[in-house]
């Protein structure tokens, strides 16, 4: 069976398949293009497409008046985040309110049917955590944290995986422990695709996040309780990409630093989705 819930701001879940809240009837949730079209005579040419925002629309129902201020009062606290499991994935979908109605109570059902509009800020996407880092050599140690982590020292470290979304992915790649120089290298088949360096050092306890999504573009020194620090961009070697984007299908990502401390390394990749 299909489910739908909602995370408001401070990460609170809103589950759309209870009684305190239904969504019904959703709709919006294919494919939709915007296209330009110039007309020569009797023909039309299609100049420009692209994919049009998402807007996800469907109808709430509650059982109370109370029960719909409850909901209204939750998704005052947005941005949003949509997620939608039609069978066995979540696709998570940014988005924030653009309408909700206010219905009566129905005499024929006892409820309150009041339409509602998410505007989509983003595609939809799987968020996929936990790629292991690890390096040339059989020194490496594995420790049983929430990401699978595994410590090298002074040597090039190894992020593999595999994009199964049919587009290029953003990507936010952790470097933690204490960095000196630290670098990074994208390569597909052997081929490197895109590189970055910051020039500078990540203290003990400390990580360097690189944020390759548009809507939060950053490189940027972090706690490891992901309390901001300060602004790294200053310090990246311009002449490199830095910011990442993974294609689709198998890449490498190969980590190196110029001290001789534990480093650890873990990527969150954005696998992107025009429709669930």
């Amino acid at each position: 069976m299909r489910e739908f819930y909602l995370l408001n701001r401070n990460g609170v879940k809103f589950d759309l398949m209870s009684s305190k809240g239904f969504f019904h009837a959703p709709d919006g949730l294919g494919l939709q293009n915007t296209q330009t079209f110039l007309r020569t005579g009797n023909f039309y040419k299609n100049v420009e497409s692209y994919e049009a925002q998402k807007s996800v629309t469907g109808e709430m129902v509650f059982k109370s008046y109370k029960d719909y201020k409850a909901f209204a009062d939750f998704i005052a606290l947005g941005p949003l985040k949509l997620v939608y499991k039609p069978m066995d994935t979540e696709y998570t979908l940014d988005c924030s309110l653009a309408s909700l109605g206010k219905t009566e109570i129905s005499h024929e059902n006892n409820r309150l049917i009041c339409p509602i509009t998410f505007a989509g800020e983003s595609k939809w996407y799987i968020l996929r955590e936990s790629i292991i880092a690890h390096p040339f050599g059989s020194d490496a140690k594995r420790y049983d944290y929430k990401y699978n982590y595994v410590y090298y020292n002074g040597k090039s470290g190894i992020v593999e995986g595999i994009n199964n979304s049919p587009y290029e992915s953003p990507c936010i790649l952790h470097l933690q422990g204490y960095l000196l120089n630290p670098a990074w290298t994208l390569t597909v088949n052997n081929e490197q695709i895109a590189s970055g360096q910051v020039i500078g050092e990540i203290f003990d306890g400390n990580q360097l996040i690189v944020n390759s999504r548009d809507d939060s573009l950053e490189i940027a020194e972090y706690t490891e309780q992901n309390v901001f620090l300060r602004n790294m961009y200053q310090y990246a070697v311009f002449e490199k990409q830095n910011f990442i984007y993974v294609p689709s299908g198998s890449f490498r990502i190969t980590i190196t630093d110029d001290s001789l401390s534990p480093v650890t390394a873990y990527l969150q990749m954005v696998e992107e989705y025009d429709t669930v």
